[in-house]
């Protein structure tokens, strides 16, 4: 027969286990869920030599295009490239308040340019001299499927132009519903099926704007196309907002002013309603114009809560 100091040690023993065993378990959990957080550095930099041996090998050759698809960490979101060189256009943009790590570095004077963002992680790096082939100078691939596909120009002497689609464009198929995305994924059209269209397809593209009206709205400017496209019934378009921009996490409402080519008609478009949790906001258009933010008193006068569109 166990003594009884014998029973009160195994079941110590016994509850000393469960304890430690419960420790190491949570540990484990907490590692585990922390690691899906972190960017798995050997594999950045592992992307990053293959895109410099790639960039050197397509720029030997002016006016060589290469479009390569690339590796990268599961847990990684995006991969953004910034030409330096046009920094002062690349933080006047409205696109480089969504990504204010790459704003305070670019401020800080550094000379990084090639930036890894993750969920709750990011890395920025430096790789050779590019450019970048269109406003607003700054380009962030997503990833799809653990994989990032870059357009390549070579532009001799070993240098490399990134190229990105910031023209993007979609076929209007009728018997189907047609979704368009501008290049920094801010904007999107969406054509009902069904839809009459008279126009086989439409583009967005986002435009340099002048220096007065870098300085107002809180969007960078699009232009889409063709110009007087028409939509019966209405197409949808979503704009994704910035509260740091436009001045509130939640507005009542949202307006903007679609304008002629010629700059001699105005249609001021409210927005049917906002989606504060998505900050996307919504509007119902029949006409594709340039646009602008609607209480202006000039064209240059862009209200700070408007989203200025062309």
């Amino acid at each position: 027969m166990a003594k009884r100091g014998q029973l009160g040690s195994e079941a110590f023993v016994y509850a000393l286990t469960v304890v430690v065993v419960g420790v190491i378990l949570v540990m484990g959990y907490r590692y585990l869920g922390s690691s899906r957080k972190v960017i798995d550095k050997g594999e950045l930099l592992q992307f990053q030599n293959k895109l410099e041996a790639d960039a050197k090998s397509v720029g030997r050759e002016y006016g060589t295009f290469k479009k390569i698809s690339y590796l990268v960490p599961r847990n990684l979101n995006e991969v953004c490239f910034v030409d330096t060189g046009k920094k002062d256009q690349v933080l006047s943009s409205k696109l480089i308040a969504y990504y204010p790590l790459v704003m305070d570095s670019l401020t800080s004077n550094t000379s990084k340019n090639l930036f890894f963002i993750g969920y709750a992680d990011i890395h920025s790096s430096e790789i050779g001299n590019f450019n970048i082939n269109h406003y607003p100078y700054m380009n962030c691939f997503h990833s799809k499927n653990n994989k990032v596909e870059i357009g390549l120009e070579g532009l001799g002497g070993g240098k490399a132009k990134i190229v990105a689609d910031f023209i993007t464009k979609a076929k209007i198929v009728r018997e189907e519903k047609t979704i368009l995305q501008s290049a920094d994924e801010i904007v999107t059209i969406e054509v009902h099926k069904g839809t009459q269209v008279n126009s086989d397809e439409i583009t967005i593209e986002v435009v340099e704007p002048t220096i007065a009206q870098a300085q107002q709205g809180a969007s960078d400017i699009y232009k889409f196309g063709p110009v007087g496209t028409r939509f019966s019934p209405q197409a949808e378009l979503r704009i994704r907002y910035n509260p740091a921009v436009i001045g509130s996490e939640c507005p009542p409402e949202i307006p903007f002013v679609q304008i002629s080519e010629d700059g001699g008609k105005k249609n001021v478009i409210l927005s049917k309603k906002i989606d504060c949790q998505s900050k996307v906001a919504f509007f119902d258009i029949d006409v594709l114009g340039i646009a602008r933010c609607s209480k202006m008193q000039s064209i240059f006068d862009i209200p700070k809560n408007c989203i200025a569109i062309f």
